[in-house]
């Protein structure tokens, strides 16, 4: 069930990181994550960037 959970947040990051409305503390809080530190961690674990960094990324590379 944690890697369903793990799965899924990922996902619903993705998406929510590509709404520039969004701060990355807002997308936790909105993952269920209580701190902005705890949801960067987890992202980086998961993906090899903090999620600052797949931002400006994803940005970078739509322009």
């Amino acid at each position: 069930f944690a890697q369903v959970l793990q799965n899924l947040r990922n996902e619903l990051a993705i998406q929510y990181l590509g709404d520039e409305r969004l701060s990355i503390t807002d997308i936790a809080f909105l993952l269920g994550y209580s701190e902005h530190s705890s949801f960067s961690s987890a992202f980086k674990q998961q993906m090899g960037m903090s999620p600052r960094d797949y931002r400006k990324g994803r940005t970078e590379t739509s322009s």
